[in-house]
């Protein structure tokens, strides 16, 4: 989650030295209830704002406790659904640091939270927040083994609000249909909603065997983004791609995709990528007029982004 952006109220805030902070707020703003699961459970609190993610059932908290920065996703009767800690020191697993090398190579590491268990506050995985060599952000999670969850570009402005979708019946109901139209016998495996001027972004991972199928959806269930990674550990390069010469060997769902979008291209080359010999899309090499196109598709032949070269 990232620092909420403080627009609904002015806080007054006392700390008592040998007790839990004690909260003054506008109540018509946020629920008294959600003031105290704040100060009832952390203690030496200070810049405590909040944002209202969905109004009478989820609000953002951002705030110090003991000079540690915080993170909290609170439900409206006071249930704290979210907790991440910001740590400067944080020594990342392995096979995270392995991950975004492999994946981000040059990038740097800009912030690091620790995930906890929202009641007794056990470590239960890590988010990283990283800046790559091609001037873009992004948001990564992962679980205590250091397997990937879920990821996401960070925009250029702030992310006015980010909440957790803890079950699959949470999600919005085309959104449902459409996962389990695709993915027969998934197990939800997380989701996250995002809103930044009052849209909101879908991150879904589901389930299907040994392989996690992660999606970015629009509220109308649009595919913005999907990839695939498999769960099984392998501290060998999993990655593997096979050479595409022949433009006419090419699904025609990719073909027509080319030519609705990018008029007179032309085929230089492609590979089709595998993930632990599983097959999860294509990446192709395209030329239009001067330019050059790497156009990446998932394992159903469907776009999920261009990069010109």
């Amino acid at each position: 989650m990232k620092k909420f952006i403080p627009f609904l109220l002015v806080i007054s805030l006392f700390v008592a030295c040998d007790k839990a902070s004690e909260v003054t707020v506008d109540t018509q703003n946020v629920p008294e209830s959600v003031v105290k699961a704040i100060s009832n459970n952390f203690t030496n609190v200070t810049n405590l704002t909040f944002t209202t993610l969905k109004t009478n059932e989820l609000y953002g908290a951002d705030f110090k406790s003991n000079q540690i920065q915080n993170n909290a996703v609170i439900g409206g009767d006071g249930m704290i659904k979210e907790l991440n800690i910001q740590s400067i020191n944080l020594v990342l697993p392995s096979a995270i640091t392995a991950y975004i090398n492999a994946n981000y190579a040059g990038s740097k590491i800009i912030k690091s939270y620790e995930k906890r268990n929202p009641q007794n506050k056990a470590l239960e995985g890590y988010s990283v927040q990283i800046a790559t060599t091609n001037s873009k952000n992004y948001e990564l999670t992962f679980d205590l083994a250091g397997t990937l969850i879920s990821s996401f570009e960070l925009p250029p402005a702030p992310v006015i609000s980010k909440y957790v979708i803890a079950q699959f019946t949470d999600l919005l109901t085309n959104i449902q249909a459409y996962l389990n139209s695709r993915h027969a016998g998934l197990v939800f495996y997380s989701g996250t909603g995002v809103v930044i001027d009052n849209v909101t972004t879908y991150y879904v991972s589901v389930k299907v065997g040994d392989v996690l199928h992660n999606y970015s959806f629009s509220a109308n269930a649009d595919v913005l983004s999907y990839k695939t990674n498999s769960l099984i550990t392998n501290n060998s390069s999993t990655t593997t791609s096979t050479s595409i010469t022949d433009v006419s060997t090419l699904p025609s769902v990719i073909t027509s995709y080319l030519t609705t979008n990018f008029a007179g291209w032309q085929f230089l080359k492609g590979l089709k990528m595998y993930d632990n010999n599983i097959f999860t899309g294509f990446l192709i090499v395209i030329k239009v007029g001067t330019d050059i196109y790497y156009i990446s598709f998932d394992n159903n032949s469907i776009f999920t982004g261009a990069k010109k070269g």
